[in-house]
């Protein structure tokens, strides 16, 4: 077997970390991973006897590295891209100018590419269970995405993994507001600290929690 060493790497103190390429010309297999090898193995060395120990070496770093990053991408995914409101971006519920309000701010991303901003999570629930009303020919299969703002971040969040809290003493600009949060842990948080009187996920918001 002979190691192919890919850019960018790093030496330190000997040892060098990189994406590597191990291949195995007779099984005609190449085996990619991120290890660390002694920095004498340039780039078609012949890997020493140990390479079996060193290859569950290299197989089992590959798995952490995918353990430690794959929270870091759900986190980039939640809200990727996240349309931002223009100053005369209006509610499609109550028509109030939603960019005056950034730490509410919620949106709706229909398959056709249009967006559809409103000033909290509460007006964005009405219109999303009356699309009839607010959209009509459009179905809920038909939302793309769905952004709401974090209340402690006041960073976008998908709407859809959100928690809300209901009930809260937490005034939005159309008064009291289904609270949004990016995990149950800080949605239990703000309902302690706020009064409130539950937490729901996206698809347990029902028209009831929506009365003023």
């Amino acid at each position: 077997m002979r190691l192919r060493r890919d850019s960018p790497s790093m030496t330190v103190e000997g040892y060098f970390l990189a994406p590597v390429t191990l291949c195995e010309a007779a099984a005609s297999r190449v085996v990619c991973g991120v290890g660390i090898l002694p920095a004498s193995l340039d780039n078609g060395s012949s890997l020493p006897p140990s390479w079996p120990t060193m290859r569950n070496a290299l197989a089992i770093t590959g798995v952490l590295w995918i353990l430690l990053a794959a929270p870091f991408a759900a986190t980039a995914l939640a809200a990727d891209p996240p349309p931002t409101p223009g100053p005369k971006d209006r509610c499609g519920v109550c028509g109030m100018y939603v960019a005056k309000y950034p730490q509410w701010v919620a949106s709706l991303r229909f398959s056709d590419g249009t967006v559809t901003f409103f000033d909290g999570p509460k007006d964005m629930f009405r219109y999303l269970l009356d699309l009839a009303t607010f959209k009509p020919g459009s179905t809920p299969e038909q939302v793309a995405a769905v952004f709401v703002t974090d209340y402690y971040s006041t960073r976008p969040i998908d709407g859809r993994a959100a928690f809300y809290v209901a009930g809260s003493d937490v005034i939005g600009p159309m008064g009291a507001e289904l609270v949004p949060t990016a995990d149950r842990s800080h949605a239990e948080t703000l309902l302690k600290d706020h009064g409130g009187e539950r937490v729901v996920a996206f698809g347990e918001v029902t028209a009831e929690m929506l009365q003023p």
